[in-house]
């Protein structure tokens, strides 16, 4: 910074970013920081830059999960990024009605997570948890990070490409030919989805099945169904 001429630096980021200014200014350096992460977790700010932008995006997913979910009478769970705090959690679930947000700051046990998403399936509705990245639950003492800390002490959630194994592809399911536009034989001895279940393994076969089977070609527009 001396040889070019550079009076201060001025450092925009959040808590890596000015932990590593921190540790710059420790040994002379003059570094500006400018509180900006979407988490909201600094200190010494009211709100950081990034969180309002991060909330409404959030809360216009949950939204429309919440739809998917009464749509399909199914238990949607929302993960946002919150590794510490759950400040997005907590603003965007609220906003979007959820029924249950878990947050770092309230460790919570599976039983009673449980038991709040049966209260809302017996009330008719489709559970929806928003969660946030950090959330520890009452019987573990950390966040799950199968890859450990990086070099500022947090948990390294997303496994490498190189490291991690490839995934297999799912096997060709069963696939009737359709006996009227977007129904099949499969959908009507499908059995009522209860509360919770996973969401269907969407699956589409290189070759159309229209194409496969011999069937006429207006048919290519019919919808895929999952099985």
């Amino acid at each position: 910074m001396d040889r070019l001429g550079i009076d201060a630096i001025i450092a925009i980021g959040g808590e890596g970013t000015l932990a590593a200014a921190k540790r710059l200014t420790d040994v002379g350096l003059k570094i500006v920081g400018v509180p900006k992460t979407v988490d909201n977790d600094l200190d010494a700010t009211d709100y950081t830059f990034g969180f309002d932008t991060a909330v409404q995006i959030a809360t216009e997913a949950i939204d429309r999960l919440r739809t998917t979910g009464e749509s399909h009478h199914r238990c949607m769970i929302a993960e946002v990024m919150g590794r510490h705090v759950g400040w997005i959690a907590l603003h965007a679930g609220m906003a979007a009605g959820a029924h249950a947000i878990l947050i770092p700051e309230q460790k919570v046990s599976i039983e009673q997570i449980t038991e709040w998403v049966q209260e809302a399936h017996d009330r008719g509705r489709a559970p929806l948890i928003v969660v946030a990245e950090g959330f520890v639950p009452d019987h573990m003492a950390s966040p799950h990070s199968e890859r450990g800390l990086d070099t500022f002490g947090r948990p390294v959630w997303a496994a490498s490409r190189t490291s991690s194994p490839p995934r297999s592809k799912p096997a060709p399911a069963s696939r009737p030919v359709p006996r009227s536009w977007g129904t099949s034989s499969a959908a009507a001895s499908r059995p009522p989805s209860t509360a919770c279940s996973p969401p269907a393994l969407a699956w589409r076969p290189s070759t159309p099945w229209w194409r496969a089977t011999g069937a006429p070609w207006w048919r290519s527009r019919a919808p895929t169904l999952n099985t």
